[in-house]
């Protein structure tokens, strides 16, 4: 199922995320964007298909990111959370390679896992090629990735947004939308409540007014799909309803499940019941 998106069809924030309810549904945004990287993670992991040239010619570039490094505490934050996302750094000789962390040898990109063979598109994104204003379009940033890693992945998001990157991506993904939701919240709290949440990893880098996003549901509707905004609130940022249902039916089910299995082991054992005397 292809659902085709134009620019004029739906207002972009500096975030806009576009939730489908059918896995099946691919969704193509196009349109007059003044500057736009395209991103698909599936194929991603068909990358050392590319010529090692090419990246070798993108290498000797550095991206404002990279260059302000040192200087700027949002962009070294990028980087940081990025390497700590991916777990070492791409290395191209004669061919692309991957350098672990804390490991001294290096491993074929034909070799390694999709989640890492699906981030090098990123990584050279952000260290070589990004600029500032540009739109950035990401195709489900959640595939390959563990649930800790998709929140840590929004957190990114979030990060290239206030570094001045506009940001599309369609998810199918609860784990990066609610992410995205306590960064919204975050932007409610002073600067001094932010340093308390420290230890969850938050600085106020991650802060994000809900006035900059837009997140749209892709709803089938009669047969016809239809395109809704979903709506966003400073205080309980993005309100994507399509996860509650089958959350609460899973944890329904799950307390079910437990309740006849405690049934089944108290009618085998009754002393489970307590002293019958």
């Amino acid at each position: 199922m292809k659902i085709k998106l134009e620019k004029t069809d739906l207002e972009f924030g500096d975030l806009t995320l576009i939730c489908g309810e059918n896995n099946a549904e691919r969704i193509y945004i196009r349109g007059s964007f003044s500057d736009t990287f395209s991103l698909g993670f599936e194929r991603a992991s068909e990358i050392h298909s590319i010529e090692v040239n090419t990246f070798k010619k993108i290498a000797k570039n550095k991206s404002f990111i990279a260059k302000g490094e040192q200087e700027n505490p949002l962009y070294k934050e990028i980087i940081s959370l990025f390497r700590q996302i991916l777990g070492g750094k791409f290395i191209v000789t004669d061919d692309i390679e991957f350098l672990p962390r804390l490991s001294k040898e290096t491993i074929p990109l034909k070799e390694i896992s999709h989640f890492v063979c699906s981030l090098c598109l990123l990584d050279y994104y952000i260290f070589n090629m990004v600029k500032i204003g540009e739109t950035l379009i990401i195709d489900e940033p959640e595939l390959h990735l563990h649930p800790k890693n998709q929140i840590l992945m929004a957190r990114l998001l979030v990060l290239l947004v206030n570094a001045s990157v506009k940001v599309i991506i369609t998810t199918h993904s609860d784990y990066i939308v609610r992410e995205l939701s306590n960064c919204i919240m975050l932007d409610n709290l002073s600067e001094a409540q932010i340093q308390s949440l420290k230890k969850q990893g938050y600085s106020k880098e991650y802060a994000l007014p809900s006035k900059r996003v837009k997140a749209y549901l892709v709803e089938n509707i009669k047969g016809k799909n239809t395109l809704r905004e979903v709506k966003i609130t400073q205080e309980q940022g993005i309100f994507m309803e399509t996860f509650d249902e089958p959350i609460d039916s899973q944890n329904e089910n799950q307390g079910l499940i437990f309740e006849e299995a405690m049934r089944s082991n108290i009618h085998k054992n009754p002393k489970l019941l307590g002293d019958t005397k």
